[in-house]
């Protein structure tokens, strides 16, 4: 038990630190959005728009 909270320790630290490195944007809202600036479609943009906030369902799998 102890061994696999190591392992997923570290896979967390792992992983956060590639995702600093590759520094994507966050902390971007629709709010903050202009959509008169963007190539999308109007359509496409609303469409997007209200998926925001929404989860992912899971699924489980069997391994």
């Amino acid at each position: 038990m102890l061994l696999n909270e190591e392992v997923s320790g570290r896979n967390s630290a792992t992983r956060r630190q590639r995702r600093k490195r590759a520094n994507f944007p966050t902390g971007k809202a629709f709010s903050s959005w202009l959509p008169e600036e963007s190539a999308i479609s109007e359509a496409t943009q609303n469409a997007l728009a209200t998926l925001s906030g929404q989860h992912e369902a899971t699924v489980d799998v069997e391994r």
